[in-house]
């Protein structure tokens, strides 16, 4: 799946391989298809309000630095250090 509308489109249900501390598969793991946001976005603007004060008192930040780092595009999958 690579962007929203596949994955609301898809069946409900998909497999994910499971690796150990040492990247050894271990077998996979069935997970629901379904598209969420962060927590911390600027889709409304309660959350924003929150993001902003949470950016700007340098609470969690870090978070919302690796989601920007792992944006890849509007209503495309997040793919991790996308922009490094």
């Amino acid at each position: 799946m690579t962007d929203r509308n596949s994955c609301e489109k898809a069946p409900g249900w998909f497999w994910v391989e499971v690796y150990n501390e040492v990247d050894q598969l271990i077998g996979y793991e069935r997970l629901e298809s379904k598209w969420e946001f962060p927590f911390n976005n600027y889709n409304n603007v309660i959350i924003s309000m929150l993001t902003f004060f949470e950016i700007s008192t340098l609470e969690m930040w870090p978070d919302n630095m690796f989601n920007a780092i792992d944006a890849v595009g509007e209503n495309k999958v997040m793919e991790k250090d996308y922009a490094i």
